[in-house]
């Protein structure tokens, strides 16, 4: 796992250049940090270009298609990007929600059999609950658009009401 850099807040502040301010810190995981900014965005800093390159590509086929929500989930919208600093600009979004796309993979299929991805579907089955009717739909839509998901988690795909 490669480590943030030094600054991501002033990374994140640098890409905004005077046209917002960073607000808040919105979260952090393995692939990166992400900020609120005074503008109806976020911003997340990525500690390594692969989960960078992974996300964008998502977001760019989700652009391409216009999709800003699958199933009655709200999808970040692509604002902007940057190679260098590995900073991808999106719409903030509020459950239900599908989101983080940086270990996803665009137009490359894994090498699973049927029967190991259906093993694999209904471990992840077990954590949505109730719910995995329309997150099992997310994942096949999703795959319609050929990116294939492979972070389906309740953190990353949000209901309105879920359990407690």
């Amino acid at each position: 796992m490669a480590a943030l850099p030094d600054n991501p807040l002033e990374i994140a502040q640098r890409f905004l250049a005077g046209s917002g301010q960073i607000q808040s810190e919105l979260g952090s995981g393995t692939d990166g940090i992400v900020y609120s900014t005074s503008r109806p965005s976020a911003i997340k800093v990525f500690a390594a270009r692969q989960p960078y390159g992974k996300e964008l590509a998502a977001y760019s086929r989700l652009a391409e298609f216009d999709v800003s929500e699958l199933c009655g989930h709200n999808v970040p919208i692509l604002f902007g990007h940057d190679d260098e600093t590995l900073v991808i600009e999106m719409s903030r979004v509020v459950p239900p929600y599908v989101l983080d796309f940086g270990k996803s993979d665009v137009d490359i299929c894994w090498d699973f059999t049927d029967e190991e991805l259906e093993a694999r579907l209904l471990e992840q089955a077990e954590d949505f609950d109730e719910y995995w009717p329309v997150a099992r739909d997310i994942y096949y839509a999703l795959r319609h658009y050929g990116i294939y998901y492979h972070d389906l988690s309740p953190r990353n795909v949000a209901f309105v009401n879920p359990r407690d």
